[in-house]
């Protein structure tokens, strides 16, 4: 009988740790995916300059508005592969790069390598930059960007993703600006031994992000609009009428 009690008891306080420990690792998981997740009704995407556009995970209407106004190259920030993606971007006549970055380690040497070197190639210009909501990893590549192609430096750096609203509550994005800081001379030497030109733009101030000023197709009316830099999509005429004196040439 107390055998009996005595192992009743036990299966009762295991099964309490059990549902405990669930709990306690569904609650760590709840704090871990909270700071990343993508509010859907919030449209992060913009124009860098007349070759490079960014923004969150495109769907296949969005790939085809992107298609329509010239955009010839899109490159994947995410971890998982997006076959159905690729897939469909190919069918309708456009290049999709993978440039895999995590949100747990650091960019690497090879990642950042491996976007300088597809961004540089005039056949793959323009190009659209995401991951899943266009705003870290996107931020973080977008001002890799800057520094390579357009010459910037860190604080201009700094100053454009205090702009986008980079989550510091993430380890990871916390340390972005001393990754690129870290690799600034790399980045020069990688660029010079390329031969790639770089564009020059006008440096920002009082934190003002050049993203700002594009403008916005209104898919209704057709009538372009201005809109902030978290809110805006493609400008017709920097995207298919790039001139030759705004194209990265990789000689």
């Amino acid at each position: 009988m107390n055998f009996c009690f005595s192992l009743g008891y036990a299966r009762e306080n295991a099964r309490k740790r059990r549902v405990f420990n669930r709990s306690v690792a569904a609650l760590i998981g709840l704090i871990l995916v909270i700071p990343l997740t993508v509010q859907p009704s919030l449209s992060r995407e913009g124009q860098a300059s007349p070759i490079l556009f960014w923004g969150h995970q495109p769907d296949q209407d969005k790939m085809r508005q992107l298609k329509a106004v010239g955009v010839k190259s899109l490159i994947c920030l995410r971890t998982n592969p997006r076959h159905k993606d690729e897939k469909f971007a190919e069918c309708i006549g456009m290049k999709w790069f993978h440039v895999k970055t995590g949100v747990i380690k650091k960019p690497s040497r090879a990642e950042m390598e491996k976007f300088m070197a597809i961004v540089g190639k005039p056949e793959n210009q323009p190009v659209y930059i995401f991951c899943v909501g266009g705003r870290d990893r996107t931020s973080f590549y977008l001002e890799l960007y800057r520094m390579a192609f357009e010459g910037w430096n860190i604080e201009q750096v700094r100053d454009e993703l205090k702009c986008h609203e980079l989550r510091r509550k993430w380890p990871t994005f916390w340390f972005y600006d001393d990754v690129l800081d870290e690799n600034s001379d790399w980045i020069k030497d990688y660029v010079a031994q390329h031969h790639l030109k770089t564009i020059k733009t006008q440096a920002i101030s009082s934190r003002s992000c050049p993203c700002a000023n594009i403008k916005e197709i209104d898919a209704d009316s057709g009538e372009r609009t201005q809109v902030t830099a978290t809110r805006s999509v493609v400008n017709k005429e920097s995207a298919s009428e790039v001139s030759d004196n705004h194209r990265i040439v990789s000689q």
